[in-house]
């Protein structure tokens, strides 16, 4: 009867976290689509285009091909991948639960699940910018990983486990490369003897998922464009935009501190109550994996996801041991952690509270989209809207700008390989650090000759950090593009900072 009863309250607690993940999808059902979803969406669109080779983009493939399962989900774009994501979430709680408590037992397994959509959702790392991101993604696989690689004290694991191992490892990689940072902690869990032996396993599992990808890209003829995206464009962009370290450092420090600081209070208390193997191997998990965002040298807000998983296992093992500590030390930590909490509430009240207020039909949609940062997604789908409404399904269009959920928005084609990263044609420092210039301008001519969009949008007012010109002025000062637009295409609309170009009839 005991047992049933632990297994009872494990039932009820697993439903209440499910409920609560699907009340948090309602919440954020009406979300737009950020930057780099409106690129991966693109993907949903038109299955038939092949990753790298069609259409570009610099996320390893099996993390774009995620993101094609939102076409069987029906509905508009946004809501399909809002669904998908809240399932893969509700996966990767599961397979979290199954593994920390295996670990620590069924309270810390609980805890460990809950605080995990605590940390993946966490406002600091951007709200909508950081959904649907590899980061989140990868952690189902890993946290199937950490289940597989988890063996007795004293054993290790077999070589058909080993191999499974490092299947799934490189399974991580092909949705986010440095993810695989955590294969550091696997071998903390097994015993030294055959370690040599268990790493030739682990490295052929490894290797698996990769021979796989490079084999299907190869049957398509598009090996080099694989590479070229998943690898070769990283090394440049890496060169062009890594800060100073001593402000790296800062920011990821003080990111990681500010975002989700209950966490890091709890996995503390959870890494010094845990046995010594179990410590060694969640301290290299976390550091390796911390280490893994700061060596990106980006410091973009969903990067952080990569640290979240490390330190809700800890943190749902230190919630685990709060009964067995000292009654003050115990009663010290839980105020600490709940003040922090407190914080967290307020924080998630602020960015989300626009959510509810428009799923409770008290805020119009253009006033909802109003309240979010960093780009415009109302004016991306005001533009989407009326190419729907004036350009025939099936028609190819071109939007000159650093626009990508258009294409998706509108359902309409891109004239071009680089919906997202236009960049690449323009005269950029970044384009022309990256060979081939001349040959991604003439590919987009010839398209342009062979099928004109009937429909280009370009940007204006939208210089950043890697382009000091505008959308405009890189159309003005490339001849053979912009003699093209000046001939065959007329203003039809603006829309705030886009011009909308329609093709002659």
């Amino acid at each position: 009867m005991r047992q049933w009863g632990i297994a009872r309250r494990v039932v009820i607690a697993g439903g209440v976290l499910a409920l609560v993940v699907l009340g948090l999808h309602w919440l954020r059902a009406g979300e737009p689509l950020a930057l780099d979803q409106g690129l991966f969406a693109c993907f949903t669109r038109w299955p038939g285009e092949l990753p790298y080779r069609d259409m570009f983009d610099s996320k390893p493939p099996l993390f774009l091909a995620w993101w094609k399962l939102a076409a069987i989900v029906p509905g508009d774009v946004p809501a399909c991948i809002w669904r998908l994501e809240s399932v893969w979430l509700l996966g990767s709680m599961a397979a979290t639960f199954a593994f920390v408590r295996r670990l620590a037992g069924d309270v810390a397994g609980i805890a460990a699940a809950a605080l995990l959509v605590l940390g993946l959702w966490c406002p600091a790392w951007g709200g909508y910018w950081s959904r649907a991101q590899a980061e989140e993604v990868a952690v189902l696989p890993m946290m199937l990983a950490a289940l597989v690689a988890l063996v007795p004290a004293g054993t290790m694991p077999t070589a058909r486990r080993l191999v499974l191992l490092g299947a799934l490892t490189g399974v991580i990689g092909l949705f986010k490369i440095p993810v695989m940072a955590v294969a550091a902690a696997w071998p903390l869990l097994w015993e030294r003897r055959g370690a040599a032996k268990a790493a030739g396993w682990l490295v052929l599992g490894l290797a698996l998922p990769w021979l796989v990808a490079i084999a299907w890209f190869a049957a398509h003829g598009a090996v080099g464009d694989f590479i070229d995206g998943v690898i070769g464009y990283h090394r440049h962009n890496a060169q062009f935009i890594a800060p100073p370290w001593a402000p790296t450092i800062a920011t990821w420090a003080k990111t990681i501190a500010l975002g989700v600081p209950e966490l890091l209070v709890l996995a503390a208390v959870g890494l010094v109550k845990l046995p010594a193997r179990e410590r060694r191997f969640l301290g290299v998990w976390i550091a390796a994996t911390a280490l893994a965002v700061l060596l990106q040298r980006q410091m973009a807000g969903y990067q952080f996801l990569l640290v979240v998983p490390g330190l809700a296992v800890a943190a749902g093992c230190g919630v685990a041991a709060l009964p067995r500590m000292v009654r003050w030390q115990a009663a010290a930590v839980a105020v600490v952690a709940v003040a922090l909490g407190v914080r967290t509430f307020v924080a998630w009240g602020d960015t989300y509270g626009p959510d509810l207020a428009y799923e409770r039909g008290v805020l119009a949609r253009p006033a909802y989209l109003a309240t979010f940062e960093m780009g415009s997604p109302g004016t991306e789908e005001a533009v989407a809207a009326w190419i729907r409404d004036h350009v025939p399904p099936g028609e190819h269009i071109l939007v000159w700008a650093t626009a990508p959920g258009i294409y998706a928005l509108a359902d309409r084609p891109p004239a071009t390989r680089y919906p997202f990263h236009k960049i690449l044609m323009t005269d950029a420092p970044l384009s022309r650090m990256i060979p081939g210039l001349d040959e991604r301008r003439a590919d987009l001519i010839a398209r342009f000759d062979r099928d004109a969009p009937a429909v280009v949008v370009v940007g204006r007012n939208d210089r950043n950090g890697f382009e000091p010109e505008t959308s405009l002025e890189s159309l003005v000062h490339w001849p053979e593009l912009m003699s093209r637009v000046k001939a065959h295409y007329d203003v039809a609309t603006q829309v705030d900072n886009f011009l909308v170009f329609r093709r002659h009839p």
